[in-house]
């Protein structure tokens, strides 16, 4: 009986043996099933290119990308193609795009190459297809990135959480299709609610006041200061692309005449207006849908409704906070003492446009800031509050005129720094260029 049993575990542990060595095969099998359909794309897509087909080599190469996407080779040579069309644009998208998803380190010298390319700002003649064309080089980088915070709070915010972060709701209705549009206080967007025949319990109409748990089914961002990191006047079809990891296909609206990407980020349908060729426009309409409409896992604490009204606040400007706000937006006004925000531990994102302030000492006890974007403020010339917040990745100076010292904040790992229109030197910039090469330093309105 004991050898019957040995020789089942012997014949058993074969069995998964031969299973292990059949499952490792196909996948070995795959493996180089996929390899040979890549470097066949690869192959192809250089022998249009040789031949001067380049719209061709361009589809083949982003064959072979779709086939192995983490692999190096499609992106180099697909962005080289763009560089001989003189598409700067696609070519540095193509590169970052590479280098991101790859993870290779390749793309260091095809970077360099794109940078003297726009250092020199000439114009380059090239052949293709329908004839020779010549073509300005465009600015190939951009200094924008995404409030992936808004977006978050999009998709994620209650009626209740809203006025927890923003203060309470100005509610009017706009019509019977658009429903109840609520401005909240603090909040630099509108956030839209109404009944349908699946959530019929979503505001009360006879008090026009939301369901605490209820989310709206439209958010609509006034400004693109708000959703985006940086924003001057315009986002080319590229940046908006990367940004987003996206395809942009402008579609063309019948009813409101004009152009909009509509796509799926970070649970929500995000539709934004652009030019017919993929540009945000200027001005755009930002409209953010929550994708689930309902929080199901928001559970409303007894004691809150009487601790809401006890809850400590501060103003800053025209707008009210309570001191856990985790973003602030003020555009245009004479701020001056921001000394409330010495006790706002969690505040991540602080953006001060075109305001005057008196100085920045109190942000010194912002230990949770990683966004600080002060472009046209004024009132203030010392960054050495700022020295001790390691979480700080973005710093925008962009026309604050009266800082003319950067030394202080030498110690900090940014990813993106703007000196444009400052008193801070060429040469303080490129000393933090050089102390920091992964940051985006920016300078005379060009990245260094």
């Amino acid at each position: 009986m004991e050898k019957s049993n040995k020789n089942k575990i012997i014949i058993g542990a074969a069995a998964v043996l031969v299973a292990g060595i059949v499952v490792i095969a196909a996948i070995l099998v795959s493996r180089q099933q996929k390899e040979k359909r890549y470097y066949a794309q690869l192959q192809n897509a250089r022998i249009y290119i040789t031949n001067m087909d380049y719209d061709s080599g361009v589809e083949a190469y982003k064959a072979a990308i779709e086939i192995n996407p983490e692999a190096a080779a499609a992106y180099i040579e697909l962005a080289e193609a763009y560089i001989d069309m003189g598409d700067y644009t696609e070519a540095t998208y193509t590169a970052e795009l590479g280098s991101l998803k790859s993870g290779s380190r390749s793309f260091e010298a095809l970077m360099n190459k794109l940078d003297e390319i726009r250092d020199r700002g000439e114009v380059v003649a090239i052949d293709v297809a329908d004839g020779k064309e010549n073509r300005a080089l465009d600015e190939v980088r951009e200094n924008i990135s995404v409030r992936y915070g808004m977006i978050e709070n999009a998709a994620n915010f209650c009626y209740q959480e809203y006025v927890n972060t923003y203060g309470s709701a100005t509610m009017s209705k706009t019509s019977d299709e658009e429903g109840y549009r609520a401005k909240f206080q603090g909040f630099g967007g509108y956030a839209y609610f109404k009944n349908t025949s699946e959530n019929r319990n979503v505001i009360d109409e006879a008090t026009r006041r939301p369901a605490k748990n209820a989310k709206p089914y439209k958010v609509v961002v006034t400004s693109p200061d708000l959703l985006f990191v940086g924003y001057g006047e315009s986002v080319s079809k590229a940046r908006l692309g990367q940004m987003f990891g996206i395809d942009i296909a402008p579609v063309y609206d019948e009813l409101q005449k004009k152009y909009f990407v509509e796509f799926e980020y970070m649970g929500c349908r995000i539709r934004l207006e652009t030019d017919e060729k993929g540009n945000l426009a200027d001005e755009p309409v930002l409209e953010l849908y929550p994708l689930n409409l309902i929080k199901e896992d928001w559970v409303e604490e007894e004691t809150e409704t009487e601790e809401t009204e006890e809850v400590e606040t501060f103003t800053l400007g025209s707008f009210t906070y309570t001191y856990d706000v985790t973003s602030i937006v003020i555009m245009g006004e004479n701020i001056g003492d921001l000394s409330p925000l010495s006790e706002c531990k969690d505040l991540r994102e602080l953006v001060l446009i075109s305001c005057t302030v008196n100085s920045l000492e109190p942000l010194s006890g912002c230990s949770s800031l990683e966004i600080l974007d002060l472009r046209r403020t004024t009132g203030f010339s010392d960054l050495s509050p700022l020295s001790g917040l390691s979480n700080l990745l973005y710093l925008d100076l962009h026309s604050a005129s009266d800082v003319s010292d950067l030394s202080p904040v030498m110690g900090l790992s940014l990813k993106l720094l703007h000196t444009c229109e400052t008193g801070i030197t060429l040469e303080q910039a490129q000393d933090y260029k050089e102390a920091h090469p992964d940051c985006e330093v920016w300078y005379d309105n060009h990245t260094i």
